[in-house]
């Protein structure tokens, strides 16, 4: 597993490339949060990463994938959210 670094007092990850696989990224704080009480929409984030996870087999299908994808979302902040579709 990488060494993320933890969010800012603004809510984000410090500035810079972070190289993680697609598995490392849903194991990871930035989908799985920090255990710290406050709300977190794991269900959603991994619902995000789970659809990432199509368009890079889909891109790679029609040839247009490269082994390398840059992502930049919102996934990767600690802004909370709701929930979706929790019960």
């Amino acid at each position: 597993m990488p060494d993320l670094p933890a969010f800012g007092e603004d809510g984000l990850l410090p500035p810079g490339d972070y190289e993680l696989t697609l598995d490392e990224l849903e194991q990871s704080h930035l989908v799985t949060g920090l255990d710290d009480g406050e709300p977190w929409s794991k269900k959603h984030r991994a619902f995000l990463v789970s659809n990432l996870r199509i368009l890079v087999a889909q891109l790679w299908q029609v040839g247009r994938g490269r082994p390398e994808f840059r992502v930049n979302s919102p996934v990767l902040s600690a802004k909370r959210s709701m929930e979706i579709g929790a019960a």
